[in-house]
């Protein structure tokens, strides 16, 4: 009786040991299967979550492949598209036909075009008489008769401004002749003689130019007239930069010109 439980203790040891075996088998034959399955499923190098770069040039020709490719494939469905095209071509030519009209028709319409042209040509044009009305130029005799300005204040606006001035407005006009000798005159007030001027013997007149709004500020100021020295000419445009705070204001925008002078004397 001891020996039957011998033996069936030892046949039970080798089934747990052979069973053990098996299971340990599986198991590991079931780990190589997914490692050999998940490296299958890998993404290739150059995809997925780091792309490597692709080239243009081999991308269009897969491209011009394919394309290729589908329309050899095709050929009898692009002829079959094409017989329609040529039909709405044809179809069209024959209304284009249907449509022009005869030399008749052409010569009769064209003469009655040509009277048309010839009528509008003779009657007046009234907006091309308002734009000749409005570009007619005031003589400056006629500006002087009418604000009677002194001889200095005309003199300047005849040597300054020419029959342009015939051009301003009222209001330009009226504030230039009564203001333009005043802003002279503050001008004068702030020049002063440059030192290297004066040591090279440097003397002369320019005319200098600007834009004058109604805030008091100006604009665009430059020398349209040179004195033929760079020192005096700058020195001019920084007197203006200065003085033109104390300007009268105009009520519209208005272009001003003044002609400063440098001279020495000598006693």
């Amino acid at each position: 009786m001891h020996r039957l439980s011998e033996i069936l203790q030892s046949n039970r040891l080798g089934f747990s040991l052979f069973a053990s075996c098996v299971l340990h088998a599986l198991i590991i034959g079931l780990v190589v299967f997914l490692l050999l399955e998940k490296e299958t499923m890998r993404f290739k190098s150059g995809t997925g979550q780091y792309p490597s770069k692709i080239k243009i040039s081999k991308f269009l020709e897969h491209i011009s492949q394919t394309d290729a490719a589908q329309t050899s494939q095709n050929p009898a469905a692009n002829t079959q598209d094409s017989y329609p095209f040529t039909q709405s071509l044809q179809s069209q030519e024959s209304l284009q036909q249907q449509s022009v009209p005869s030399s008749q028709d052409y010569d009769g319409d064209l003469h009655n075009t040509q009277e048309d042209s010839s009528d509008k040509a003779t009657d007046p044009n009234p907006l091309q008489e308002f734009n000749q009305n409005t570009q007619t130029r005031t003589p400056l005799s006629q500006i002087f008769s009418q604000y009677n300005p002194d001889s200095i204040t005309k003199r300047d606006i005849m040597e300054l401004y020419g029959e342009e001035f015939g051009d301003y407005g009222l209001v330009e006009r009226e504030f230039l002749i009564n203001n333009l000798r005043d802003i002279g005159r503050i001008t004068a007030r702030y020049l002063k003689y440059p030192k290297d001027a004066i040591r090279l013997g440097q003397q002369g007149v320019n005319i200098v130019q600007f834009y004058l709004h109604p805030n008091g500020d100006i604009s665009e100021l430059s020398v349209i007239k040179p004195s033929g020295y760079i020192i005096l000419d700058r020195n001019s445009v920084r007197t203006i930069e200065i003085a033109y705070k104390d300007y009268p204001h105009p009520k519209s925008k208005v272009l001003i010109r003044i002609r400063v002078s440098m001279e020495l004397y000598y006693y």
